[in-house]
C-alpha cells in the first residue's frame, strides 16, 4: 500500500508483475499514464475487480495497454472507453460470451491488436477498425464450423500483419479442412499484408 502512493502522478509508463491484489487506489491519480502492462492477478473479489476495471476505464491518456491476466472477465467494456488506444493486448480466455468484445469497436485509433478469443471468431466489432495494422489471434482450437473466423471488413485490406496461433486436435483431420477454408476467405481481402 505504501509503494503505491508513492507512484508520482507524473509517471507515464507502468509495469506490474505477478502480484494477487488489485491496485484500486494506484490507478486513480496517474491521468498522464500512456502505457500500462499488468502481467498476471491472482483470483480477486468480484467487488475488488469491478472497482480495478472502472478505474482502468478512467486512464483516457493511455495508448497502449496489455493484460496478461485469468482473473478478469469483463475487460473490454472497460477498455471501450480508453478511445486513445493504439496498442491492445488481452490475453484473457475468459471473454467467452458473445458481444463480449463489441466495445472495442469505438478504438478507432487501434493499429494493434491481440486477443484470445477462446474460440470465438473475431468479431463483427472490429469491421470499422480501418487504423488496424496488426492482428494476432490465439485460438486454444477451431470449431468445427465453416465460418470464417476472422470477420470480414474494410479493415482487411489495411492490414500488414496477421497472426493466427491455433491448435488442432491429432484425431479430428476434418477440422483441419474447415480450418483451412475459414482462414483462406479472409485472407483474400487482406491485400496490403507483409507477414502472415
Amino acid at each position: 500500500a505504501g509503494a503505491r502512493a508513492a507512484l508520482p502522478p507524473t509517471l507515464r509508463e507502468l509495469e506490474l508483475g505477478i502480484f494477487d491484489r488489485l491496485p484500486l487506489e494506484a490507478l486513480a491519480g496517474l491521468a498522464h499514464l500512456t502505457r500500462l502492462e499488468v502481467s498476471d492477478i491472482e483470483e480477486p473479489e468480484e467487488a475488488a475487480s469491478d472497482e480495478f476495471l472502472e478505474e482502468l476505464g478512467g486512464l483516457r491518456a493511455l495508448r497502449s495497454l496489455a493484460l496478461r491476466c485469468e482473473a478478469l472477465g469483463r475487460v473490454p467494456a472497460a477498455v471501450g472507453a480508453l478511445t486513445a488506444l493504439t496498442h491492445l493486448d488481452m490475453m484473457c480466455s475468459r471473454m467467452r460470451a458473445p458481444g463480449a468484445l463489441d466495445p472495442l469497436a469505438s478504438l478507432s485509433r487501434l493499429e494493434f491488436l491481440r486477443f484470445y478469443p477462446n474460440g470465438l471468431r473475431t468479431p463483427s466489432a472490429l469491421a470499422g477498425l480501418t487504423s488496424l495494422r496488426e492482428l494476432a489471434l490465439r485460438y486454444p482450437a477451431f470449431e468445427g464450423d465453416e465460418d470464417p473466423i476472422v470477420e470480414p471488413g474494410p479493415y482487411l485490406a489495411g492490414l500488414r500483419s496477421l497472426e493466427i496461433d491455433a491448435l488442432f486436435e491429432r484425431d479430428a483431420p476434418l477440422a483441419l479442412v474447415d480450418a483451412s477454408r475459414r482462414v483462406v476467405e479472409p485472407l483474400r481481402a487482406a491485400t496490403a499484408l507483409t507477414r502472415l
